[in-house]
């Protein structure tokens, strides 16, 4: 209980807390605007969205097929790719026998959503827009190596209407 102090009782004694660092001091004002936050946030009335009810939700999707069963596939889908490349005449010349350590983990990406075929017939595209395409197309992007086609070409030429959208030009 606390009574009135007289003249002759000493002073209350006040506890003594040492000074904040700079970080401390910070960390402390993060942690004090932090929880308004969360008051704030609190006190707002909740909103409700109507969403309609599905009463057979649907399952998941399955993931996409993986087309590379190992690391070894890839490594036998790489030297496929590179005398494909080769015999399409394609610059630079492909010497690799194997897939540089750099480069491995986004080439077997590439492998792994595109089958061999579509792998072939991008490299197929690509040759025939590089040499034959003619005075009706753009200039196709050079690509510096066979792994450099592998981790970005794949894409853009395993699809043969993707040369008529990405590359003819307009009349």
């Amino acid at each position: 209980m606390d009574t009135p102090l007289s003249k002759n009782d000493p002073p209350p004694v006040q506890k003594w807390t040492p000074p904040l660092s700079k970080n401390e001091h910070q960390t402390l004002q993060d942690i004090t605007n932090i929880n308004k936050q969360k008051k704030e946030t609190e006190e707002q009335e909740p909103v409700f969205l109507d969403l309609p009810v599905q009463e057979n939700p649907k399952p998941p999707e399955p993931p996409p097929e993986i087309k590379l069963a190992s690391k070894d596939d890839g490594t036998i889908i790489f030297i496929k790719a590179k005398a494909y490349w080769n015999e399409r005449k394609l610059k630079p010349e492909c010497r690799d026998i194997i897939m540089r350590p750099a480069d491995t983990s986004e080439i077997l990406r590439t492998m792994q959503h595109y089958t061999w075929e579509e792998i072939k017939n991008a490299i197929g595209n690509y040759a025939w827009h590089k040499q034959e395409a003619g005075s009706n197309y753009t200039d196709p992007p050079p690509y510096g190596s066979l792994a450099g086609f592998l981790k970005t070409g794949v894409e853009r030429y395993f699809d043969d209407d993707a040369l008529d959208s990405q590359f003819k030009k307009e009349k």
